[in-house]
Parts: C-alpha cells; structure tokens; sequence
C-alpha cells in the first residue's frame, strides 16, 4: 500500500525537483551520489520497510529471513506495541445507541 500511495501522488515538477543546474553542473561523465542536491533528496523515494534489497550473502548473514517472517515480526510489534487512547465517553455512548437500535431493528425484523 505504501508503493502505491507513493507512486499515485501528484508529481511536484519546479527547478528543484529537475534539477537541470545540477544535471549541466556535473555533466554526462560526472556521478550524481555525493551531490548535494542527491544528498538533500534521496530519502524521498520510497524504499519498502519489509524487503530486504541486500545481496543474497548480507541477507543470509542477517538471519535470512523471509518476507513473510519479517512481516510478522512487524505485526507482533505493533501489536505489542501500540497503544489506542479509549474513546471519549459520549462516543462510546452514541455507539452502544446505534448498536442497541440496530439489535432493535433486527430483533424486530426477525419477529415478523
């Protein structure tokens, strides 16, 4: 989901995100790496939390594993983790109503 949350946003197109300066500054034998400009945006794209884009050695050395053991290591965390403020007492209140006329309704529908 993250994947195409990122790649379905909008496109910000202005002299900083073409870069033109920065492409005629270092030119068509140059490397862009240790850049500035690349410095101050890499961290812009988007790289999955969960796949591993390691050679197969550094991978293996790491535990090697596997995406699906990943992300449930991911999902014991944030199960472990996450904490949920309690809803406000009159929201729970109007909720238990709207609960209790649709059991209402239902037992009523059912009756007939």
């Amino acid at each position: 989901m993250g994947w195409i949350r990122h790649f379905a946003a909008p496109l910000e197109i202005n002299a900083e995100t073409l870069a033109l300066d920065v492409i005629h500054e270092v030119g068509p034998d140059g490397q862009f790496l240790d850049h500035p400009h690349t410095i101050r945006h890499y961290k812009e794209r988007f790289y999955p939390a969960l796949l591993d884009r390691n050679p197969f050695e550094v991978w293996e050395e790491r535990g090697g594993k596997t995406l699906v053991q990943r992300a449930g290591e991911r999902v014991d965390r944030i199960l472990a983790e996450h904490h949920v403020d309690p809803l406000p007492a009159e929201v729970a209140g109007r909720l238990r109503q709207i609960v209790q006329r649709a059991e209402t309704m239902h037992a009523t529908s059912i009756s007939t």
